[in-house]
């Protein structure tokens, strides 16, 4: 039997016993977006291993992996809150990016929290 280890993470049931480095959330990030976002390429470079180290710095290394599962998973309502706060022309791009979550990352935690 398969289990959703990420979905479970994103839904708190479970904290993962591992270290969360750049590293393995960037393989987490990768193996979540082939499986919610299959049509999408996904290339990690050192900008974005860069914003891995950030959200695990700003969000803190317990949170960290289930925000970015929690983003993932709910990106369309995570998507519209972003862009009910942007001004002028911007917009939230419809494919996950990790910046997006690094710079909303207070719009994340709240929804996690409401979710609670």
């Amino acid at each position: 039997m398969k289990t959703d280890l990420a979905g479970q993470i994103a839904r708190r049931e479970i904290v993962p016993p591992v270290v969360t480095t750049a590293t393995v959330l960037s393989a987490f990030w990768r193996e979540r977006m082939s499986a919610l976002f299959p049509g999408e390429t996904v290339l990690i470079d050192t900008k974005a291993m860069g914003q891995f180290s950030q959200i695990i710095a700003k969000i803190g290394e317990d949170k960290s992996l289930s925000a970015v599962a929690f983003a993932l998973s709910n990106w369309a309502a995570f998507r519209y809150a972003v862009n009910l706060q942007l001004e002028g022309t911007a917009i939230c791009p419809k494919v996950p990016q990790i910046g997006v979550i690094l710079r909303h990352r207070a719009i994340l935690i709240s929804m996690m929290d409401a979710c609670n």
